[in-house]
Parts: C-alpha cells; structure tokens; sequence
C-alpha cells in the first residue's frame, strides 16, 4: 500500500490536495488525460492507497476515461466533507463529484447543470471561490480546446471557448454567466486561471492565462455590500 504512488501510471493534468474522509491527513486527486483519474487515500505512516475505481472517480458513469485537465476541491453542500470538479474535454462533459462520506462519490454534474453547460467545451482552469462574499462558493471555469485546428472539422467546437461562472444557490451551482459581465460574451484559448484579491478590495479577482495570447485579468465588481 506504501507503493501506490509511484507505481501508478497515469497522465496527470491536474491534482488536488484535500482530506476526502476526514480523517486528519492529506489525500490526493490526481485528474489523468484520457485514462483513468486516481484518488490516493493517506493512511498515515507515510502510506497510500489508490481507490479511483472504488470512489467511482476513475471513469465516467459509462465505464470510459476522460481527459481531466482543471481539478479543485471544496466543500460545495456545507456538508463538511470535500467534494470534487474535473473538466474534461469537449463531449466528455465536465465532473462535480459529492462527497459520500464513505471514501464514494457520486457525479452530480447533471444535478448542477454543469453538465449541460459544458457539453461542448473543453476546460483546463477550474477554482471554487465566493465571489460574492455570501458564504457559499461558487466555482468559475476558464475553457478552450486543446486542437487549434478543431474548427476545420468540427461545426459545433469551437477553439476559442466562453468562460463559465456558476453561482451556488442552497448548494447547487446554477450557471450564472450570461448575467455576469460582457467578458463572458466573448471567447478564449483558455489554459488556466488564478484567484487572487489583487486589488485589495475584499472581493476576489480572477487572472486567466491564454495560449499565444495576452492573460486575461478579471475584476471583481459583485456585491461591495458583503466586503
């Protein structure tokens, strides 16, 4: 068990450090490009064990790998416990993996419309954070596909992609992005993003780094009330 780590082959895009059971020590998310995720549970005196496939975090709900890219962890429900979001690629279909408390998880990408909304977009910048200041967090995605060539044969995906702003109401993300700026209007070659107050208001800010073209810096205007 000591071993799972190092002998666990994958092609890893992301990772997140969380306490998925709460037990006290820091496990592992691993997000794997087109073959199965990893979950490294510590069991302490410096032991790991992989549990993807038993989690129910390795593969889609139909038995097939993905291509996660952008991984966080939060505690969406105020539950208490982590769960989880993947991005994946276009088709694939983004993940928002609920903690069971059972050392499970169970997708409830459709439950949150994140699924629907990210059908044909490939995702690589993923972070959770209240950017409202109301105590719920919220998520904000930063998108765009990997084949700068895609849209030569492909009438639906585009390579440039729109940037996702979910807002959590009651614990469910609702995509709010239509509503949240002229920004969100546009398009992008997504590669990542950064949450950071850089302006030191009390609301946090978001930078987006491109490829081939300028970081994108978003400033936080919502709700100056809940500084």
């Amino acid at each position: 068990m000591g071993t799972d780590i190092e002998t666990s082959v994958g092609k890893a895009l992301g990772v997140v450090a969380t306490d998925v059971n709460n037990d006290d020590n820091m496990d592992l998310f691993v997000a794997n490009d087109t073959v199965q995720n990893f979950l490294f549970m510590n069991r302490g005196k410096g032991k790991w064990e992989e549990i993807g496939l038993a989690a129910e975090v390795a593969f889609s709900g139909s038995g097939q790998p993905r291509s996660g890219m952008g991984v966080d962890a939060f505690d969406i429900n105020n539950d208490g416990w982590q769960d989880l979001f993947v991005a994946n690629v276009d088709q694939e279909m983004f993940s928002l993996y609920q903690n069971n408390k059972n050392e499970n998880f169970t997708d409830t990408a459709f439950k949150h419309t994140v699924a629907q909304s990210t059908r044909l977009l490939s995702g690589w910048g993923l972070k959770f954070f209240d950017y409202d200041n109301d105590g719920l967090v919220d998520a904000i995605l930063a998108n765009g596909h990997p084949d700068d060539m895609i849209e030569q044969y492909s009438q639906q995906v585009k390579y440039k992609e729109p940037l996702l702003l979910f807002h959590n109401t009651n614990g469910l993300l609702k995509n709010i992005s239509a509503d949240a700026g002229p920004v969100f209007k546009k398009s992008f070659p997504a590669r990542g993003l950064a949450v950071g107050d850089y302006n030191n208001d009390g609301r946090l800010d978001v930078l987006v780094g491109n490829s081939g073209e300028a970081p994108l810096l978003l400033k936080n205007n919502a709700s100056p009330e809940n500084h």
